[in-house]
């Protein structure tokens, strides 16, 4: 979605226009707003992408014009991000967004247990989710991270290659 905005438009404008299509939070992947002002990235899947293509048209007063690109085509948002990796014995949420976010898996049970962890835009109260791929976990007040690619070493363990936000 790219338009020159006259005011400066936030993530939460981009995410109302979207949910007023009547979509899902689940449809939904990462919308990154363009440092420059004048627009977002709304990564989703295609057929999604094709229907919010179609009938987007306004963003906060402003008349917008969609366009359905490739991930390899996405531009630099400049919001730097940092690689991390780790090692662990299972996908569990505790233990991929402990390692991702840099804090012990005590340290992430707390906020865990308050609600202020979110798995895929949707509160976690339990580490014992599963995480795969493309999966996103925040947590309100430290960062949030996802997960781009996980694969099993030879002692059966999981390699899992996050995307730090900073």
């Amino acid at each position: 979605m790219e338009d020159n905005f006259d005011d400066k438009v936030s993530h939460r404008n981009f995410m109302g226009a979207v949910l007023s299509k009547g979509l899902d939070l689940a449809h939904i992947g990462i919308i990154r707003v363009l440092h420059d002002g004048r627009g977002a990235q709304v990564i989703m899947t295609h057929d999604v992408a094709y229907m919010l293509e179609s009938s987007m048209q306004i963003v906060r007063h402003t008349m917008v014009s969609t366009h359905t690109h490739d991930m390899t085509q996405l531009e630099e948002t400049g919001r730097a991000m940092k690689a991390v990796h780790s090692v662990e014995s299972s996908l569990r949420l505790d233990a991929v967004g402990s390692s991702g976010l840099s804090m012990s898996r005590r340290k992430f049970a707390k906020p865990l247990a308050k609600g202020l962890i979110s798995h895929n835009q949707r509160v976690a109260r339990s580490g014992s989710k599963s995480v795969g791929v493309a999966n996103t976990i925040s947590a309100r007040g430290v960062g949030k991270v996802c997960v781009e690619d996980v694969s099993r070493t030879k002692r059966g363990r999981y390699s899992v290659s996050m995307a730090r936000f900073v």
